[in-house]
């Protein structure tokens, strides 16, 4: 991957794309985790990657690309989040759309559909280091460095969000890898 990185920096566009595609669904359900409309979710991710693009050169160490990149999206959403928070989306709409498209799913999808569901209502600290932990199999010094915070903060959060979602008597994810979510 470093070397990939490395060659993305000395202007390879190839190289660049090849390392975008290899972190397209782990942006993708760190921008969903903050978004609810998959067209939010598509601008956002896009304006990270213009964002990644030109500023690639100013990455120190390659081997941090993938912490970099979650990080520009972050704070790509959470910009998106404050400039459109006068506008009420229809949820019930999206809901109905997604009934009639009738997908089948399987059991991965599932279990990621499980899991997106239970933390869905956590608060927005909580939801983010739990998808960067389970689902993105971040480190908790990689998810220190994402969110700049320290590394105590980032295990308390994670307890806090565990002792959130087994007081819903449903603590399937309280060990990294547990049965809601499998990779």
């Amino acid at each position: 991957m470093e070397e990939i990185v490395d060659r993305a920096k000395k202007g390879d566009n190839d190289a660049f794309v090849e390392i975008i595609n290899m972190n397209r669904l782990s942006m993708y359900r760190v921008a969903k985790s903050y978004l609810k409309c998959d067209e939010d979710v598509a601008d956002v991710i896009s304006e990270a990657i213009i964002t990644a693009y030109e500023k690639i050169s100013q990455l120190k160490e390659s081997k941090y690309f993938n912490t970099w990149l979650i990080r520009i999206l972050i704070n790509k959403c959470n910009y998106f989040i404050k400039k459109n928070k006068k506008y009420i989306y229809m949820e019930g709409a999206e809901l109905e759309n997604a009934v009639n498209d009738k997908k089948v799913y399987s059991e991965k999808n599932y279990a990621e559909e499980q899991f997106y569901a239970l933390i869905d209502d956590l608060p927005e600290k909580y939801k983010i280091v739990l998808i960067l932990y389970y689902g993105e199999e971040f480190s908790i010094k990689e998810i220190s460095k994402i969110l700049d915070l320290s590394e105590n903060t980032i295990k308390t959060r994670l307890k806090r969000a565990r002792d959130k979602i087994s007081d819903r008597k449903s603590s399937n994810i309280s060990e990294k890898g547990g049965a809601l979510y499998e990779k």
